[in-house]
């Protein structure tokens, strides 16, 4: 490959990292946005007692299925850019947590493609392939947010990424239990949901921009934390310097 091919081809890399870290943003809030239309359209259906799934399958679900579309692209896109772009330069446990985002995004537009079951009653091939999709999501989206929250851990630019991280993994792992209960009492499951899609989106959002600053070459991000150096140590070396420098203006 040429110089100016090379040259071409990074630009390009660049300017899809950048277009990503907006995207990453403005995808979340269009999710959010949908999902309250779709809501507001279909009045007499509870957000609370109704999934997202199910709201997909009113009318004006085409809004809610597009949110979805969106969704999966936008997390299929940053796992790719997180794996290829980002894993030469952090530990194995990032690499790791790129192929997870992938096959999280790739979840989500199976979600999106394949409609749930209407009738509790039936089940057909595309709600299988929802349901598995589903539980796919909710069982490993919170082990994928503390594999990175530990990986982030020494990146200095990164901490608040690598906290809010930890938050959401904490979070996903109790709302495992609660999705459970919700799903099998019909005690508010679409609440359930809605409360993790809306930890999911402010993750996404931050994630988008910094993650994306340190694929595009941001050295900031890279640095680690400076070692803690013991105060003590600090004190010994300063007064041999004072004394050594003492020493020799005696000698002079």
């Amino acid at each position: 490959m040429s110089s100016s091919q090379s040259d071409a081809s990074s630009n390009a890399r660049d300017g899809f990292i950048h277009f990503l870290s907006w995207a990453c943003s403005a995808v979340a809030g269009v999710v959010l946005i949908f999902d309250l239309l779709t809501i507001s359209l279909n009045r007499g259906f509870s957000p609370l007692e109704h999934t997202i799934s199910e709201f997909v399958l009113m009318d004006y679900g085409w809004i809610e299925r597009t949110g979805l579309f969106l969704l999966g692209a936008t997390l299929l896109a940053l796992g790719i850019v997180w794996f290829r772009c980002l894993g030469d330069k952090t530990d194995r446990l990032f690499h790791l947590a790129g192929l997870i985002l992938v096959l999280l995004g790739l979840c989500i537009l199976l979600i999106a493609a394949f409609n749930a079951e209407a009738s509790k009653s039936g089940h057909t091939l595309h709600g299988t392939i929802h349901r598995v999709a589903a539980g796919i999501i909710a069982f490993v989206f919170p082990f994928f947010y503390l594999i990175a929250a530990w990986s982030l851990r020494n990146k200095r630019s990164l901490r608040l990424l690598a906290l809010y991280s930890a938050f959401t993994g904490l979070i996903g792992l109790l709302n495992v239990g609660w999705a459970a209960f919700a799903l099998a009492s019909d005690q508010l499951p679409g609440l359930s949901e809605r409360t993790l899609t809306l930890i999911n989106l402010i993750w996404l959002a931050i994630a988008g921009f910094q993650i994306t600053r340190l694929a595009a070459g941001d050295t900031s991000a890279c640095s680690t934390a400076p070692p803690r150096v013991n105060k003590l140590k600090q004190i010994k070396i300063k007064v041999a310097q004072k004394i050594n420098t003492n020493f020799g203006m005696r000698n002079s």
